[in-house]
């Protein structure tokens, strides 16, 4: 390696260690109160970040091309894409509905084509925590035509009362 390589091999490492110190730093002010930890793996220039909220488990594994590649993200302990995935065609077709998204992968931050070196760590939780709201909410729409179809009349708007109009 010569020292021009040398010295870019230097930069990249120097801007990847300010980039994840100020990626733990904000994780840190947004879960105080929760367990944050920091791994570095120097022989394969990983960084592992697992944060301990609540009952749920979000890890991050950073390789040395971040920010310009996104990270392996981890919810409880299950690559993220198993959580992007929709269970059933009737669930597919609420969600369909209500957001407008045929599939939660085609628009996730871990896609490579919508993935910038501005996306932060927090964005991921953020966007986790959106679609976890969706499918609570597909879920609730379905037992809520469930009992529409087997208990009520017509004339009762279940959906206004139940979802405030909001997801109907």
């Amino acid at each position: 390696m010569n020292e021009n390589e040398l010295q870019i091999d230097l930069i990249i490492h120097r801007c990847l260690k300010s980039r994840i110190t100020h990626e733990y730093k904000e994780l840190c002010n947004i879960y105080k109160n929760n367990t944050i930890l920091l791994l570095y793996n120097s022989e394969t220039l990983k960084v592992t970040i697992t944060i301990n909220h609540m009952s749920d488990v979000y890890t991050f594994i950073i390789n040395e091309m971040y920010p310009f590649y996104s990270p392996l993200f981890y919810f409880n302990n299950e690559p993220y894409s198993h959580y992007l995935r929709v269970p059933s065609q009737r669930f597919s077709e609420h969600i369909k509905k209500y957001t407008g998204k045929v599939c939660f992968c085609c628009s996730s931050l871990s896609c490579k084509y919508n993935w910038s070196p501005a996306v932060k760590l927090r964005m991921f939780i953020d966007e986790l925590n959106k679609i976890r709201q969706h499918k609570r909410n597909a879920a609730y729409k379905i037992l809520a035509d469930k009992i529409k179809d087997n208990y009520l009349i017509d004339d009762i708007d279940l959906d206004s009362f139940l979802f405030c109009k909001s997801y109907v």
